[in-house]
């Protein structure tokens, strides 16, 4: 996007229906990137069930003079005047716009600017930051021209600039500024200058994570486990200040304290950070899973301070600069304290960004730091604090009359009805790190309180608090659901319905982690944060599990594909189940004809559904999981063969074939398709599926929706009996395309398939096809 190249469009009528009208034009845009647009709360479109519409569309022209020959149409139109010999048709597309103008000041204040600063309260500090993001021209002195005239007249406004940042890479330049409060409220009736300077193209809220944690009801660890010797860190937590020394971190962690965080971090404010490393090492201390054996390498991100109890991302400071700092210091690490990490743990999120159809900066940096430096970044959801409103129920007791289907079709249907106003936090949308959301589940034994309302009885739906999808460009977001504790909600009785409030998490709910007032302390806690730190520890595990299965060579061949293996096999053990099956009969349209908006609406909720762990770390005689790895180039292929089991052989019997595909796609922020690398496998048997299967579209996300990311989860499903020869195979073919000009570096990619039967089938799959592998590894660029 260049602003100083942008028109923009105001519309009266859906973005559809404008585009129709454009297309009609010759005016054809051929991807959605073409359009950046800005929700606007008042054009709602309440047919579309909670689906805010597009007020403005931003459209890059060639240049000023075709700026100028297009307002001077519009005036031309605007003043009910005929438009000149050859424009008649433009007539019809100017039918469905309010305006059109240039770009400015309401243009550079961004939608949660604007919700930022009306809420913005008399109490507390007198000052308010916002980053300016600038516009980028790609040249250093050029760039460092625009900003050395923007701090002469950021100064006549009485700005304070706290912290600059210089990102080339993903296209990122911006001031972080502290205004007073006064000057801030100018921003929203346009009268600030910050508003009309050339040199901006956005002013948004600063980028910032909070945690205002303070657990209830602290219980006490009964024995931890010392002595054991650790083997160094593949993982990282870039998250708060923690308890060194809890019994259950204590020996345990690698510290980088690259901001100076620490020394003025009270100890009894230090949740979150300990929260997240006690869960990545110890996962639910209520379900005794046991410790990892590696060390966990932590980076302060997030701290209080004397003032405040509550834990914020440094405030002088731009995140992305923190963020990226952070990254270049962990690829700095000597290998005993963090050389041999691959997976970043995020369990933080921007309060002031959620995301809203545009690729964040953040999620710009986020994608730029995975492929540069082969990292899986995990990243959490983000947790919706607001509350929920049930219309149709005015007093709690209507709930316990309530069948468990009837009461997970209320609180569903009052879920999609907002569903534009719950949506993931950035840099969740981010497209090569796999995002997280939080399933309604916890190791929590004891009854629920009878003042709190817990609206599942079933731990594979989502949790009312986790961030709901879709992604970027309609990509898979988040991917994943992972037991993040169930949310129980106290209640106010109103006249429009009985309005829920997340409840705290204490000895009726929530995942058990280590707490901060002693060393023994443990407290309970709720969150998406919760969901992604566990996925971080499945991470370690996979890790520590392929270590185990491969040879010290073999692992050493693989370890270039660690972060697209470990993402795969993360997305491959999951599935919708019977949550799935619920909201295929619960959310809208109900339509059979839109089944596909229903699937995606499903996808929103659901991704590709809850993380079962044991099904890829675990094979039986009935299920067989197998992994290749590889690395294309523009237009190349490789081509996997993976054995049948020659027992199936005209076998009428049920069977489920499911396919991963996984890989880390370099950017291009500047251009048309963000995404460079497009990955997709197909089988390479022209007579349909040899074993009998084919897919099934109702417990998965659409086909197309599951290709707009870095990762496509595939499953297929059936019972044919089909000849099975001796030699017999299924052959999947990956391929690889770029979607811009110019060639692509080899991307690399992991392959998982797992092929299973019915548990009453007399048949012994997993031996057949083991014994029948006898390729070694391919880890191999094929082009």
């Amino acid at each position: 996007m260049h602003p100083e190249k942008a028109i923009v469009f105001e519309l009266a009528q859906s973005k559809q229906e404008f585009k129709k009208a454009a297309e009609k034009l010759g005016l054809t845009w051929v991807d959605e990137a073409d359009f950046s647009y800005a929700s606007d709360d008042d054009f709602f479109d309440k047919k579309k069930l909670g689906k805010a519409m597009e007020g403005r569309l931003y459209l890059t022209v060639p240049n000023q003079r075709a700026i100028s020959e297009l307002l001077k149409l519009w005036t031309i139109y605007s003043s009910g005047k005929e438009l000149p010999r050859g424009y008649g048709d433009w007539k019809k597309l100017f039918s469905h716009l309010l305006d059109i103008r240039a770009w400015g000041a309401q243009d550079r204040l961004t939608p949660e600017a604007a919700r930022y600063i009306a809420g913005l309260g008399d109490a507390g500090d007198d000052k308010a930051n916002f980053e300016l993001e600038l516009v980028f021209h790609g040249n250093k002195n050029r760039d460092a021209v625009a900003v050395k005239s923007l701090l002469g007249k950021i100064n006549i406004e009485s700005a304070e600039v706290l912290d600059t940042s210089y990102i080339p890479e993903i296209r990122y330049h911006a001031l972080l500024v502290s205004i007073s409060k006064a000057e801030a409220r100018k921003l929203l009736d346009l009268e600030s200058g910050l508003l009309n300077f050339d040199e901006v193209a956005y002013l948004r809220p600063q980028a910032m994570s909070i945690s205002s944690s303070d657990p209830e009801d602290v219980e006490q660890l009964v024995e931890s486990s010392d002595g054991v010797l650790l083997h160094p860190p593949v993982a990282a937590l870039f998250d708060g200040v923690l308890v060194q020394n809890h019994d259950l971190l204590k020996g345990r962690l690698v510290i980088d304290d690259g901001e100076d965080l620490e020394r003025t971090s009270p100890v009894n404010t230090r949740h979150h950070g300990t929260a997240m490393a006690s869960l990545i090492l110890h996962g639910d201390i209520a379900k005794d899973e046991g410790a990892l054996q590696r060390k966990l390498y932590v980076q302060y991100l997030l701290a209080a301070n004397q003032d405040s109890s509550v834990e914020t991302t440094p405030q002088s400071r731009l995140l992305l600069d923190v963020i990226y700092s952070a990254v270049l210091r962990l690829k700095q690490a000597p290998k005993e304290l963090g050389g041999d990490v691959f997976v970043i743990n995020l369990s933080l999120g921007d309060i002031n960004r959620p995301f809203s159809g545009q690729m964040s900066a953040w999620g710009r940096l986020i994608d730029y730091l995975a492929w540069k430096y082969n990292l899986l970044f995990i990243i959490s959801a983000g947790n919706i604090a607001e509350g929920l409103s049930l219309a149709t129920i005015k007093q709690p007791i209507q709930l316990t009359k309530l069948t468990d289907d009837e009461r997970h079709l209320l609180f569903v249907t009052a879920v999609q009805a907002k569903m534009a106003h719950r949506s993931i936090f950035s840099p969740a949308e981010a497209i090569n790190a796999l995002t997280v959301g939080a399933s309604h589940s916890d190791g929590c034994l004891t009854a629920p309180s009878p003042y709190l309302i817990e609206p599942y009885s079933s731990e594979k739906f989502p949790s009312l608090i986790s961030g709901l999808g879709l992604g970027y460009k309609q990509a898979v977001k988040p991917e994943v659901l992972n037991c993040g504790g169930r949310a129980l909600y106290s209640y106010i009785a109103t006249a429009d319905g009985l309005l829920l409030v997340p409840g705290k998490a204490g000895r009726y709910f929530g995942q058990q982690v280590a707490g901060v007032s002693s060393t023994t302390d443990l407290v309970r806690t709720i969150g998406t944060s919760n969901s992604a730190a566990l996925a971080t520890r499945a991470a370690v595990i996979i890790h520590d599990e392929l270590m185990s299965q491969f040879s010290a060579a073999e692992f050493e061949r693989i370890r270039p594909f660690l972060p697209s293996i470990v993402k795969g096999l993360i997305v491959h053990s999951a599935s919708w189940g019977s949550a799935g099956a619920f909201l295929e009969g619960a959310l809208e349209p109900k339509d059979g004809r839109l089944w596909k908006n229903r699937r995606s609406n499903i996808t929103r909720f659901l991704g590709y559904g809850k993380i079962d762990l044991s099904r890829v770390l675990e094979c039986t005689e009935h299920r067989v999981t197998m992994l290749g790895v590889g690395a294309l180039q523009s237009e190349g292929a490789g081509l996997f063969s993976f054995p049948l089991p020659k027992s199936l052989s005209g076998k009428k019997d049920v069977r489920k074939l499911v396919v991963t595909l996984s890989w880390l796609s370099p950017t291009k922020p500047a251009e048309q398709f963000y995404k460079d690398a497009l990955l997709d496998f197909v089988t390479e048997d022209t007579n349909g599926s040899p074993i009998g299967v084919s897919r099934v579209p109702a417990n998965q996300p659409p086909f197309d929706t599951s290709r707009r990311g870095t990762v496509i989860h595939e499953i297929y499903e059936g019972e044919d009996a089909v000849p099975i020869g001796e030699d017999d195979v299924l052959r999947i073919r990956v391929e690889c395309r770029t979607q811009g000009a110019g060639a692509l570096p080899a991307i690399p990619y992991a392959l998982i398939v797992t092929f299973e039967v019915a548990d009453t089938l007399k048949a012994n799959v997993y031996s057949e096809i083991r014994d029948r592998i006898r390729l070694p590894l391919r880890s191999k660029i094929q082009s």
